[in-house]
C-alpha cells in the first residue's frame, strides 16, 4: 500500500492531535516512518533522501535536476520548527535505497 500524504498526517495527528505535523507532500512514498525526537514534543516525519531523488526522478527530472530540487525546494524550504527529518541512507543499509 502507498501512503499520501493525507494518510501520513492523520496517522501522526492521532498520535499526537494537539501538534502539527510537517510533510513532504510533494513525496509521500518517500516516506519512511517517524521518530520521536527529545525536545520537539510531536513526533517527527522520516523521509529517505534517495526515495524523495527517486520520485523527482519518476515526474521526468534527471538526477541532477532531482537532487537541485530536492536539495533546494525540499532540504532548503523548511528552516524551523518541527520539521521532517531527511536521512541519507549509508551504503551497508540498501533497505532504503
Amino acid at each position: 500500500m502507498i501512503l499520501t500524504d493525507r494518510d501520513i498526517r492523520e496517522f501522526v495527528s492521532e498520535l499526537e492531535p494537539d501538534r502539527p505535523v510537517h510533510t513532504i507532500p510533494q513525496a509521500p512514498e518517500a516516506c519512511i516512518g517517524y521518530v520521536y525526537i527529545p525536545g520537539h514534543g510531536a513526533p517527527t516525519i522520516v523521509y529517505c533522501y534517495n526515495k524523495l531523488i527517486e520520485s523527482c526522478m519518476v515526474h521526468g527530472m534527471t538526477v541532477e535536476e532531482a537532487i537541485e530540487f530536492v536539495e533546494y525546494n525540499m532540504i532548503g524550504w523548511y528552516e524551523e520548527g518541527n520539521l521532517p527529518l531527511i536521512i541519507r541512507p549509508v551504503q551497508a543499509f540498501p533497505e532504503c535505497d
